[in-house]
């Protein structure tokens, strides 16, 4: 059986850099804004600590979770929370919290290409299937077979843009209490 053949470092080096325009171009038909944000390692140390509280893997671990994605996700949190802009954006929660960031930034998306975008939630629908965005109902942990996800539909769009259902989402179980018998 022969070897695939290697690839030559210049095929690698412009499948990388054909990879990250791709990211940069999803990010950017998302509404997401690049900062470039210099730490120093006491700092950096101390938000790898908070990604790990969160239930993230390692931040610190390049082969771990994306690791841009993580820290956006954390330091945007943190930002809101500090700016006060959490409760009504963020309802309290029992989901772990990189599942809740994961659903408030999919919504965040779907808010930026209705509103500052002016698209119908068909386009939107294509969009979100052309870059492979989970729908909010995936996010959400569920016990007993998983199904396999399906491309997102225009009904999917108006359903997760809709506060009420954002909101039972991330809504804590409700649990009924049984008394003890005597």
């Amino acid at each position: 059986m022969a070897r695939p053949k290697s690839k030559s470092p210049e095929e690698l080096q412009k499948n990388a850099r054909e990879r990250r325009e791709r990211f940069v171009q999803k990010r950017s038909d998302s509404g997401l804004r690049e900062i470039k944000v210099y730490l120093d390692l006491e700092t950096l140390q101390a938000l790898d600590m908070l990604c790990k509280e969160m239930g993230y893997s390692d931040p610190s671990n390049r082969k771990s979770e994306n690791r841009g994605e993580v820290l956006a996700n954390v330091v945007g949190y943190c930002i809101r929370k500090t700016a006060g802009c959490t409760k009504e954006k963020l309802p309290e929660t029992t989901l772990k919290p990189q599942v809740a960031q994961s659903i408030f930034r999919v919504k965040q998306v779907l808010k930026y290409r209705r509103d500052v975008e002016g698209e119908e939630n068909s386009v939107i629908a294509r969009f979100m299937n052309k870059y492979e965005y989970p729908k909010l109902t995936s996010l959400v942990p569920k016990s007993g077979p998983q199904r396999p996800a399906s491309p997102w539909s225009a009904k999917d769009v108006e359903y997760a843009l809709d506060p009420k259902n954002y909101r039972r989402l991330l809504a804590p179980k409700k649990t009924t209490t049984k008394p003890d018998p005597e």
